[in-house]
């Protein structure tokens, strides 16, 4: 709602993975809100760091 009071368009869900650029926008937007409510949804999709390391 307070997206598109503000004009801008919100996808139905799936809307896809968060970037690492959108999930420090909203922290700086609203840092008292959690970055991402089900952190394992989207946790595969990045490099994790054991993996990177091996």
């Amino acid at each position: 709602e307070r997206f598109e009071g503000a004009g801008f368009t919100v996808l139905d869900e799936p809307a896809g993975t968060p970037t690492a650029d959108a999930l420090l926008w909203i922290r700086a937007v609203e840092p008292e809100r959690p970055p991402v409510d089900d952190p394992g949804r989207w946790e595969p999709e990045y490099v994790r760091e054991w993996a990177a390391t091996e």
